[in-house]
């Protein structure tokens, strides 16, 4: 049993320490330094730590094309975020209580859903 147990967590120990930026989530979800993206292009999440955010363009070779509902929801470390011109699309809440966000650069997009950038208290700047 020790020793079960002792080669399970082995194997553990291994994958965690793998260094791998791109992986498949489900079959339909992709991530890739800290972004999580859908086959469709649509932003899913994002697990990273920056408080400055430049969403890319491509990710895991999918073109970016909006975000989720509540893709960002409650991420209190951001600041800003840059979108690329290709996102069109942000999703119902999808910013919602991001406290600190005070900077919205998006120029590609057309659609904004409901509640958006609700409790967003620190928002002063939006540039489409």
């Amino acid at each position: 049993m020790k020793k079960l147990f002792s080669v399970l967590m082995t194997i553990v120990i291994l994958i965690m320490s793998l260094s791998c930026s791109v992986f498949a989530l489900d079959g339909d979800y992709y991530a890739e330094n800290g972004w999580q993206i859908r086959s469709n292009g649509m932003i899913c999440g994002y697990d990273g730590d920056d408080a400055d955010l430049v969403i890319p363009g491509t990710i895991h070779e999918i073109e970016v094309k909006g975000i989720e509902s509540e893709a960002f929801s409650e991420q209190t470390q951001i600041n800003s975020v840059t979108m690329p011109e290709s996102l069109t699309i942000i999703g119902d809440m999808a910013f919602y209580k991001c406290i600190s966000l005070s900077s919205v650069t998006a120029p590609g997009v057309t659609d904004i859903g409901e509640s958006a950038f609700c409790h967003c208290k620190e928002l002063d700047s939006v540039t489409f």
